[in-house]
């Protein structure tokens, strides 16, 4: 028995005709594996993902966001911010004391301390701002006020200035205070330099000033 071989020419767009020939939701085995995939990827960027009813569509989300693991399912999510950071700022002008073993600044009724320092590079934001001090005596109602003056490179030094003159202070004695004052660093950018004085308004206390804690992402 003979055995004759044909060649069997294709058209051109045979191929593509053979692909749209498979459609979602058809019949035959191609369709069947296609139509799961074929389920919602509708914008560029979408990403498919299984669920315990099958796959199912992750939309795209905002531009910068991350893909993180839920307990189940993936999901989006802003990225988290830096690890937190801190330096330490000491008294840059008075005449400095000694406060037991502390280097400090001891301000009388309005006298001052000054403090100068820089913003590093990678700041973006505080976390916090404290001026520390130990406080001579006790008094529920201490006044401390404090000025602010920053600014960048090629800027005027009080392109930004602010000010906390009117709040006051549960201050113990002989213990560790924190002052938060990043309230009056409301512009502050990488880069900045800044410039704080503190003046303890009280008769008859010394506010000796350690320095400022500065902690920022």
């Amino acid at each position: 028995m003979a055995v004759v071989w044909k060649k069997i020419a294709f058209d051109g767009d045979a191929p593509a005709a053979h692909e749209g020939s498979h459609v979602s939701g058809g019949s035959d085995d191609i369709d069947s594996a296609l139509a799961p995939i074929a389920v919602a990827l509708t914008t560029r960027g979408d990403i498919p993902f299984h669920d315990t009813s099958g796959l199912q569509r992750l939309a795209k989300s905002t531009e910068g966001f991350v893909l993180t693991q839920g307990a189940n399912e993936p999901a989006w999510a802003a990225p988290a911010g830096g690890a937190t950071k801190e330096f330490w700022v000491p008294v840059s002008y008075g005449n400095v004391l000694a406060k037991g073993d502390f280097a400090a600044l001891g301000i009388g009724s309005n006298a001052n301390s000054f403090h100068s320092f820089s913003i590093p590079a990678d700041f973006t934001s505080i976390t916090s701002a404290v001026i520390v001090g130990i406080s001579l005596i006790t008094n529920a109602t201490s006044e401390l006020d404090i000025w602010s003056d920053y600014g960048a490179h090629n800027q005027a030094y009080n392109t930004h200035s602010e000010s906390d003159t009117a709040s006051t202070y549960a201050l113990n004695a002989d213990q560790i205070e924190e002052i938060d004052i990043s309230g009056i660093l409301s512009s502050l950018a990488a880069g900045d330099y800044v410039g704080i004085k503190i003046r303890d308004i009280d008769p008859g206390n010394i506010f000796y000033v350690l320095g400022i804690k500065f902690k920022y992402s």
